[in-house]
């Protein structure tokens, strides 16, 4: 009979049939349960703690293989460092020195330190063959132009144009006078100011011929990126902060002279780079000359060039029509045109003011002209009078016109305010004047008088007496100004002291009329 489980006991059935004695037998194992978990129980124990020892003789032979491991690494690791630090020290540091000179001659800044030579041969003579090429460079630095460098102080690497070229020409205003007021800041100015002319070259795809002094000239093979070269230019000369002691109060002003024609190539023999001749260097040259300070003057050619698109890129400038000018060595008149960026058409507002000022021009008529020799000769004649009625009189006729501006006290009526007005008109006249390169003339009863183009040099007179007015225009309620331009006697009457000035001449009396005039007109 098959046996059951019964509780909790098992029963295993033996399966083997024992035959004696002619006697069945069947033999059973009853095993209680808890017997046989026990065992279960031991030998998973016993396994598990074998499973332990096992993974730590392991773990400990793998801590073994790491740290030898790790040893070796840092070994190797130092190793290396130390041949890296060899390495530098014997080649890679030598060569480093090398390239270090070979920037600063590439930057023609011949006058740094040099490095130590090195200990290795090959190394040692690649040094020293560089040095004597840099003793050659500073032999010949001094015949080396500065248009070979630009802005970054690289070789400029635009191609020179060719076919029809667009020239400029450009030229800061009043340069000379500016070195005398401050070498230190005109020199700082000077730098700035190529700077920024480099810095637009370069971007609009400019060939930079040559320098001459603070003057440019520059290539270019489309009209249109010329005159976006121009028009930069102006822009950031107004808005750089100068040196202070320039007394600057608009900015650096350059004045721009362009055209646009065939010219003749040729190759510069010392600095081996393209220079160009011909007709229209000469009148791209001319024009320069004819551009209002912070202007650009451009021919006829020039404006046809980048007429109907070409103004949308431009930013729609400013233009003005200057009419039909004689230019020195040029045959014929030319036509011409000042145009400026678009927020800077100030500049060129006042336009007939300047045409008057640049009377030696063609535009002057025969019947002009006929009128200034009679007011020269009576000016001319009352020079001879003074000279033979006073020894110590010192008039003379100043060379071309002059402009003079008589500045009137109006508005005050007792004495008090009289003294109080007069003495805040002559303090706001003497510096405007000092600032316009004026200089004080006459002082008599509520009148004042000042002069340019006189005692000094100065070219756009009536434009600096023009700037004189408008930086007066703040003491509008207690003065007026009237201005005029002509030939003039200038000088000291009576005294050999250049503080007291004396002006004589129709444009004083043409002057002190328009001031009568302006305060009885209230402007």
């Amino acid at each position: 009979t098959d046996f059951a489980p019964q509780g909790e006991e098992f029963y295993y059935r033996v399966g083997r049939l024992y035959d004696a004695y002619g006697v069945d037998w069947y033999v059973h194992l009853v095993i209680d349960r808890a017997y046989i978990l026990g065992s279960i129980d031991d030998k998973v124990a016993e396994t598990r703690e074998r499973i332990t020892v096992a993974e730590h003789k392991v773990d400990t032979d793998l801590s073994a293989a790491q740290t030898v491991l790790y040893v070796c690494v840092v070994a190797v690791a130092v190793g290396l460092t130390v041949m890296s630090a060899m390495f530098v020290r014997i080649l890679l540091r030598p060569l480093a020195s090398l390239v270090q000179e070979m920037m600063w001659v590439s930057e023609m800044d011949l006058h740094k330190t040099e490095c130590e030579l090195s200990n290795m041969e090959e190394v040692r003579e690649m040094q020293v063959a560089f040095r004597k090429m840099k003793k050659n460079l500073e032999d010949f630095r001094a015949y080396v132009p500065t248009a070979l460098l630009n802005s970054s102080n690289e070789l400029v690497v635009v191609d020179p144009p060719t076919g029809d070229v667009a020239l400029v020409f450009t030229d800061i205003v009043r340069s000379t006078e500016l070195w005398e007021r401050s070498a230190t800041g005109m020199n700082t100015a000077m730098e700035m100011h190529n700077d920024i002319m480099r810095k637009a070259l370069s971007k609009h795809r400019g060939y930079e011929v040559k320098t001459i002094g603070d003057a440019f000239m520059v290539a270019f093979e489309n009209p249109l990126d010329a005159l976006k070269f121009c028009f930069e230019v102006q822009n950031e000369l107004a808005l750089r902060e100068w040196p202070s002691e320039l007394c600057l109060e608009q900015g650096l002003k350059v004045r721009i002279g362009c055209h646009v024609g065939q010219t003749i190539p040729e190759e510069n023999p010392l600095t081996g780079r393209r220079d160009y001749r011909g007709p229209t260097v000469n009148l791209a040259s001319r024009s320069e000359g004819k551009a209002l300070p912070g202007t650009v003057c451009v021919t006829v050619d020039m404006l046809s060039a980048v007429q109907g698109s070409g103004y949308d890129e431009l930013g729609n400038p400013k233009v003005e029509d200057i009419g039909m000018h004689t230019l020195k060595g040029i045959e014929g008149t030319q036509h011409l045109y000042l145009m400026v960026p678009q927020h800077l058409g100030e500049r060129i507002r006042h336009q007939r003011v300047y045409e008057i000022e640049m009377s030696s021009s063609s535009v002057v008529s025969p019947a002009s002209r006929s009128s200034a020799s009679s007011i020269n000769a009576g000016v001319i004649a009352s020079h001879v009078q003074f000279n033979v009625q006073a020894k110590k009189t010192n008039l003379t006729l100043v060379k071309g016109n002059a402009t003079v501006a008589v500045c009137m006290l109006v508005g005050a009526r007792k004495d008090s305010d009289i003294f109080d007005d007069c003495n805040a008109m002559v303090r706001a006249a003497v510096e405007a004047a000092a600032q316009t390169d004026g200089v004080l003339g006459n002082v008599t009863g509520q009148t004042l008088t000042v002069v340019w183009n006189a005692s000094k040099p100065c070219k756009l007179h009536t434009t600096s007496a023009m700037r004189f007015a408008a930086q007066l225009e703040v003491r509008a309620s207690i003065m007026r100004v009237g201005i005029a331009t002509g030939p003039l006697l200038f000088g000291n009457v009576g005294t050999q002291k250049r503080r007291f000035n004396t002006a004589f001449g129709r444009p004083l009396e043409v002057a002190q009329a328009a001031a009568a005039l302006a305060s009885h007109c209230h402007t």
